[in-house]
């Protein structure tokens, strides 16, 4: 197995509190499955079972966390846990506008019925 230089220390500070642990957690179970492998004898490709899920480095790990973030902030947004990026429907603006425009109209003439009421005692 090919060695690696180590890689110089990147500043997380600025990264959330949840994914800090999330990165300190992975680097740790990255450190002891080398230590474990290094300790064990090593096994025919033929022999070794499945691996388990993939191990994901810091850049993926952060890719993964942004789009996560993106989807449930558009699902929250938009009001929809479906698709990825949904657009709204056509024609909801318009329809919306109309709504209001209406709305406005009948407080408009409301208040100008009580005026005129109010304006013609009996």
């Amino acid at each position: 197995m090919q060695q690696q230089p180590p890689r110089p220390e990147v500043d997380l500070s600025a990264l959330p509190e949840p994914l800090r642990r999330q990165l300190a957690e992975a680097q740790r179970l990255a450190a002891e499955a080398a230590a474990a492998q290094a300790a064990a004898p090593a096994a025919t490709p033929a022999a070794a079972g499945p691996t388990g899920p993939r191990k994901l480095d810091d850049r993926q790990m952060l890719e993964a966390e942004a789009v996560r973030r993106r989807r449930l902030q558009d699902a929250f947004l938009r009001g929809s846990p479906g698709g990825y990026r949904s657009s709204p429907a056509p024609g909801r603006g318009l329809l919306a506008g109309l709504t209001l425009a209406l709305g406005l109209a009948l407080l408009v003439g409301l208040v100008a019925l009580v005026q005129a009421t109010m304006a013609h005692p009996r």
